[in-house]
């Protein structure tokens, strides 16, 4: 930890012209840190008798991807160079309803140098779930087939997003993706219909594969409302949208590349 002490801070802006800032810390009133070593922590989570399951993440700053496939609720791999960073994470399960909350750690000190802060989770799909994921800026990867999922919600500031909704879907899913001034990529198969709805002119909204409904919204191009297995209610700030279909990607990527497109 620093403290006490002045320093200047010089940042190459994007016209090229360099910006002193200079910050005054004192022990009075603010101090700074450096990022560490890296640290790795591994977690299990079991169901514990739950019948039914709400999850809910919030990070502030990083990257961060989930997946099903677990045999347990939740399997995570964390790994930050930030010690205040650690991931504050709790479950309890009251009357068969079972409630995770997964949180990012914060730091009131100024963060200087390089850092890193990676969470890698696996969710099973055994009971139905409730999944709430909120992103300060970052990026995120989310591949939410196979895990029982009643309702999706994500909310991110800044940074990129991509969603990838292929895979056997058995129940209709509920989702509310609200976005800031990042990207949002959305990989759909073929096969999956999906009616998206908005409050919201969708002026970032890029695709040919949705036809407008009569009653508002899209529904996915060749697709009946009445047969919908996703129905999406979307709200943008600044940001763009963008639906691709899952089978032009090679492989099932798990973290989105540069601008927020997933790795092609």
């Amino acid at each position: 930890m620093i403290s006490g002490q002045s320093q200047s801070i010089w940042i190459r802006g994007s016209f090229g012209a360099q910006v002193a800032i200079t910050a005054l810390l004192c022990a009075a009133t603010l101090s700074c840190v450096q990022p560490g070593e890296m640290r790795t922590i591994s977690s299990v989570v079991g169901y514990r008798d739950a019948d039914s399951v709400s999850v809910i993440m919030e990070m502030h700053s990083g990257d961060l991807s989930i997946e099903g496939g677990a045999d347990s609720l939740l399997n995570c791999k964390f790994r930050f160079n930030v010690e205040g960073w650690e991931p504050y994470l709790n479950y309890a399960v009251q009357r068969g309803s079972g409630k995770l909350v997964l949180r990012q750690g914060r730091v009131t000190d100024l963060v200087l140098g390089e850092t890193h802060n990676e969470w890698d989770l696996t969710m099973g799909g055994s009971v139905p779930t409730r999944l709430s994921v909120n992103l300060g800026s970052g990026s995120c990867a989310i591949h939410p087939a196979g895990l029982n999922l009643q309702h999706l919600q994500i909310e991110f500031g800044s940074g990129n997003c991509f969603l990838d909704l292929g895979g056997e879907w058995k129940k209709v899913m509920s989702a509310e993706i609200t976005c800031g001034v990042g990207e949002l990529v959305v990989a759909l198969p073929p096969e999956l219909t999906v009616v998206l709805r908005s409050d919201q002119v969708l002026s970032g909204l890029r695709s040919t594969d949705f036809s407008p409904l009569e009653n508002g919204g899209w529904v996915s191009a060749g697709g009946d409302p009445e047969d919908a297995v996703v129905v999406l209610q979307l709200n943008t700030g600044l940001g763009e949208v963008e639906f691709l279909r899952s089978d032009t990607l090679e492989g099932s990527p798990d973290r989105v590349g540069p601008g927020g497109r997933p790795d092609r």
